[in-house]
């Protein structure tokens, strides 16, 4: 943030970054490359902006209380802070879950991200149906005409050997 003198951050180009990010990821998923992992810990510059946007006092690249009055209460900046904190992790967890290939949804918390990304692996792990081919419909019609039980018996065995 060198060249932004007022840290102002613009809702657009973050966007397009993840967006660049996301099809960055899938050329090297495509390419059957290991996804270069990105440092996942917020820096010391990340956590004192943090603590500045929270309203502490910032010098020096060192956070402080926003007062020097004893009776200062500080649960606002706390509260803040760990809003923050926890926004920056839900975001970590969404890039690796997106890296990975899932999708993230509208996951408020980490929670809710894991949640979505443990439904994704059950789904993704589920076995195909497989059904009858018309050949083997054929088979079973033929081999058991004019006797319509049997020929239901068959069906559901020969569907349940297939999608064991």
């Amino acid at each position: 943030m060198k060249n932004n003198p007022m840290n102002i951050v613009c809702p657009t180009c973050e966007y397009h970054k993840q967006r660049a990010q996301i099809w960055r990821d899938e050329a090297y998923r495509l390419a059957g490359h290991p996804l270069p992992r990105k440092e996942t810990s917020m820096t010391q510059d990340e956590i004192i902006e943090m603590a500045r946007q929270a309203g502490f006092f910032v010098k020096d690249s060192e956070a402080y209380s926003p007062s020097v009055q004893e009776d200062h209460e500080l649960t606002p900046c706390l509260k803040a802070f760990a809003e923050l904190v926890a926004a920056k992790e839900r975001e970590v967890v969404a890039n690796w879950i997106l890296g990975e290939g899932f999708a993230t949804g509208h996951g408020d918390s980490i929670v809710d991200l894991l949640d979505q990304l443990q439904w994704q692996i059950a789904e993704k792990d589920k076995k195909p149906w497989v059904d009858l081919t018309k050949e083997e419909c054929f088979e079973l019609c033929v081999k058991h005409k004019n006797e319509s039980f049997s020929l239901l018996v068959a069906v559901q065995d020969k569907l349940k050997e297939k999608n064991k």
